[in-house]
C-alpha cells in the first residue's frame, strides 16, 4: 500500500516505447562517417551536433519555429563531454562540460553528439 492507502499498480512486463523524440541529443562512440554506414539512411532522423545547418523542412525546425524559437544551425557541442554526478551534486545526474582545449571524450576515446530531427 502506498502512503495514499492505495495499492501500486503493476507495470506492464514490456512498456511501449515509441521513436525517440525530435530535439533528443545522444552520445555515441562512432563518429560520423562510422555511425552513418552502420546505420544507413538515418541521417534521415539524425545530424552531428557540430553546429552544421538544420534542414528547415526537418521535423525540429517546425516544431521549434512554432514555439518561436526558428533554429538555424543545430548545437556545437564538440569538445563536449557527459560528466557524472556525485552525491553532493543535486538532482541532475550528469552533466555537460565544454572541455577547455577542445578536446571530446573520456581519456583517450571521444564521444560523438547526435541530434535527433525528424
Amino acid at each position: 500500500m502506498s502512503d495514499t492507502g492505495e495499492a501500486p499498480v503493476a507495470a506492464p512486463a514490456t512498456m511501449p516505447i515509441g521513436p525517440p523524440p525530435v530535439g533528443l541529443v545522444i552520445s555515441s562512440l562512432l563518429d560520423w562517417p562510422v555511425f552513418s554506414r552502420t546505420y544507413p539512411g538515418m541521417d534521415r532522423y539524425w545530424q552531428p551536433a557540430d553546429g552544421r545547418e538544420l534542414p528547415q523542412d526537418s521535423v525540429l525546425a517546425r516544431v521549434l519555429a512554432s514555439h518561436g524559437r526558428p533554429a538555424q544551425r543545430l548545437p556545437d557541442l564538440r569538445g563536449a563531454v557527459l560528466r557524472g554526478a556525485t552525491a553532493d551534486s543535486g538532482p541532475a545526474p550528469l552533466k555537460l562540460a565544454i572541455a577547455s582545449d577542445g578536446a571530446a571524450g573520456i581519456g583517450a576515446q571521444a564521444v560523438y553528439f547526435y541530434v535527433r530531427i525528424n
